[in-house]
């Protein structure tokens, strides 16, 4: 149950953290070149990792097998998309501009993807602990309404 209940925090936060990323990779001004844009988007970790649920890969033995199954999915898929698309910056700042784009929104798509996922692990958890009477508060972190509406809209346009 506290395991549950620390993994689902630590999923909302690094949710709110990734919706953000996001947010800033727009693939609109890599079609016209803007270098600051394309090397953001080219770091390597630029999420950080997800340190309680790799430590505890595991020791997932109190979780059901779906749920066990949930959350070292999202552990492998995030650092896979944590991961640089690139070797590095010059080489997508050497791309056609609408090559760059594709790769902006095919990231992008992953990433809405993942957090897809991350939504999942956390409302699997609540099953865990939700009913502890010691829990107060909410665990979502959901970004603000504004942002939660540009997620959107990114999201229509890839």
């Amino acid at each position: 149950m506290r395991l549950a209940f620390a993994f689902s925090r630590e999923l909302s936060y690094a949710r709110r953290l990734l919706a953000s990323k996001l947010l800033d990779w727009d693939p609109r001004p890599f079609g016209v070149g803007a270098s600051a844009a394309i090397h953001r988007f080219s770091d390597f970790k630029p999420l950080g990792e997800l340190v309680l649920i790799q430590a505890y890969a595991d020791r997932l033995d109190g979780f059901g097998d779906d749920d066990a199954f949930l959350l070292l999915t999202v552990l492998t898929t995030w650092q896979f998309f944590n991961g640089a698309p690139m070797e590095d910056a010059g080489v997508l700042v050497a791309l056609r501009p609408e090559t760059r784009v594709q790769i902006a929104k095919g990231r992008l798509a992953f990433g809405f993807e993942l957090m897809e996922v991350m939504d999942r692990a956390i409302n699997a958890l609540a099953n865990y602990y939700q009913e502890n009477e010691a829990i107060t508060g909410s665990v979502s972190q959901d970004p603000p309404e504004q942002a939660l509406a540009a997620l959107q809209a990114l999201r229509d346009q890839i």
